[in-house]
């Protein structure tokens, strides 16, 4: 494996790689990768940079000291080819520090970080890290007279600030605190880390940010950031969990064993604020079983049916409703008549719902 080398000057470091891939006419591939090592010494007010070539282009990407919870600019440029290019920033990676694990930060596939800019010389992205740890960036360009069409530089900023904490930090605060406030059982915490984390969340309508550092240093993010972010809170935690995609619906969340048994977790649709007939909606989502998560998420369905499926929840235990008691201020009103039609030994009997909430939500409460 080939190492590349690590340069740390008070809080910030540079980690590059650059890659390029040539195709001259007739789309003949012929690659050339040019890694451009060094090692740069970093001081107040200086530009840094990092450069990849293929042929005569080479591709350059520059930006001025870093400052967590503040934008970066950065600027690329090309020079050599046609000056006709055409270029692209990825959506940045992060990696709490000495982790080395990356997230997208945003969603990659969204246009924001999918389109070439129109032809031009140079063109300028901003970016604005949060969190204190590795983030990585990938810029490319194309220059499609010069036959160049996948020319990329890449490089690692490592950021650090005590007021922009890691996520991992981040993370680890919010777990000891569940762990002081509450009796210390795994339900406890993950209803705890639950509350905790929808209530510093909102949804990311744009659909942009999609990852665990954009929930937990951004406060927003999609239903991948609810997911990823509750998956290391409760990792921490010592409860064990695994993702749950619903590629039809195009929705995913969380499976969560808790006492032994796997529940169907929720943290994005339980992000509400509505309290409809008095009702608070922020737990609705929590511990159901794959049969009532496929209410909600009919593509559960083909998921949870497949040979193989290890997170199978069939248990209403530790459902938040059912283990808190919430769910007898509903039952109790007819439990009365349920119980004389148990006691006249009628095998089917029908009992009318006369509550308008039940009619609604009634499904969760079964």
């Amino acid at each position: 494996m080939k190492k590349i080398p690590v340069l740390a000057c008070s809080s910030v470091a540079i980690l590059a790689l650059g890659l390029s891939i040539a195709l001259p006419s007739g789309f003949a591939q012929n690659v050339e990768n040019t890694t451009n090592q060094s090692v740069q010494t970093i001081s107040e007010n200086t530009i840094h940079s990092e450069t990849a070539s293929s042929g005569p282009v080479t591709l350059k990407a520059s930006w001025d000291e870093t400052k967590l919870g503040s934008p970066t600019t950065f600027h690329v440029e090309a020079t050599g080819g046609s000056d006709k290019y055409m270029f692209r920033m990825d959506a940045p990676s992060y990696s709490s520090p000495d982790e080395y694990a990356f997230e997208s930060v945003a969603d990659p596939s969204r246009s924001d970080w999918t389109k070439y800019t129109s032809e031009t010389t140079s063109h300028d992205y901003e970016f604005t890290m949060m969190a204190s740890g590795t983030y990585n960036f990938h810029f490319y360009v194309m220059d499609k007279t010069a036959g160049v069409y996948y020319l990329r530089v890449n490089f690692n900023i490592q950021v650090s600030d005590p007021n922009y904490p890691s996520i991992n930090e981040i993370v680890s605060e919010a777990v000891a605190q569940s762990e002081k406030e509450t009796d210390g059982t795994e339900y406890a915490k993950a209803v705890w880390l639950h509350d905790w984390l929808i209530g510093r969340m909102e949804y990311d309508s744009t659909l942009k940010w999609s990852s665990a550092e954009s929930a937990l240093s951004r406060g927003f993010g999609t239903c991948q950031s609810y997911e990823s972010a509750y998956s290391k809170l409760l990792t921490k935690a010592g409860i064990e969990n695994v993702e749950t995609r619903d590629t039809k619906d195009a929705h995913t969340w969380n499976a969560v064993k808790i006492d032994g048994d796997w529940y169907q977790i929720d943290a994005t649709w339980d992000d509400s604020n509505d309290n409809w007939y008095g009702f608070d909606q922020r737990h609705l989502y929590f511990g159901l079983t794959d049969e009532l998560m496929t209410i909600a998420h009919p593509g559960h369905e083909s998921m949870y049916q497949t040979e193989g499926y290890a997170q199978r929840s069939t248990s209403l235990k530790d459902n938040y409703y059912v283990r808190s008691g919430e769910a007898d201020q509903w039952a109790d009103k007819y439990a009365e008549r349920i119980q004389k039609h148990l006691d006249a030994l009628d095998k089917t009997f029908t009992v009318e719902i006369t509550s308008e909430f039940l009619r609604t939500f009634g499904f969760v409460l079964r």
